[in-house]
């Protein structure tokens, strides 16, 4: 049986970077958001509108989900089933809410690796997903020292500053190995 390692973190720490270049197949999860520039449909999410998320809630496919930032994110029951059918590992972007669900309701309990950031370079990382609105800019900054507060059941907790890139891949692999 494979592995689900898990990235948790929270917004500009890296964990999507981080998911892309460890060298496992992503599982895709789905959210309602509109995709940035460079995201591909079934690549980086599965990109749905808001009324099918509702109509999965409804029928009750979801394994976990959350509504945040006006959109839902969420994996369905059946992604973590085949998940745990596979032999290859494969990793995951969440936050702590689905951290805490794949480790409830899956039979091999997913290793979690946190990627944490100081608040300048969250502040910086965050600008250059120009958001015009301060108001929730100031909203997201607060998220994300609440995201960094949450990261209770991460096996590991590692430091992405910026410019430090490949040292903080080099570390993720050699976690990953040694846990796996």
């Amino acid at each position: 049986m494979g592995k689900l390692i898990i990235f948790q973190g929270p917004s500009g720490s890296g964990k999507s970077t981080m998911a892309a270049q460890c060298g496992l197949p992503e599982l895709v999860t789905y959210t309602t958001r509109k995709p940035r520039q460079g995201e591909i449909n079934g690549v980086t999410y599965h990109f749905i509108p808001v009324w099918r998320a509702r109509l999965m809630r409804l029928f009750d496919l979801w394994a976990e989900y959350i509504f945040v930032f006006g959109n839902y994110y969420g994996t369905t029951k059946k992604q973590i089933e085949d998940v745990e059918m596979e032999t290859q590992n494969f990793c995951a972007v969440l936050d702590k809410n689905g951290v805490s669900h794949y480790r409830k309701h899956m039979r091999d309990k997913p290793l979690v690796i946190g990627l944490r950031i100081n608040m300048e370079t969250a502040e910086r990382r965050l600008r250059q997903r120009h958001i015009d609105n301060p108001d929730i800019f100031k909203h997201r900054l607060m998220e994300i020292q609440r995201e960094l507060n949450e990261m209770t059941e991460c096996d590991i907790i590692i430091d992405n500053p910026d410019g430090q890139w490949e040292t903080t891949l080099a570390t993720v692999k050699e976690f990953i190995a040694k846990n796996v």
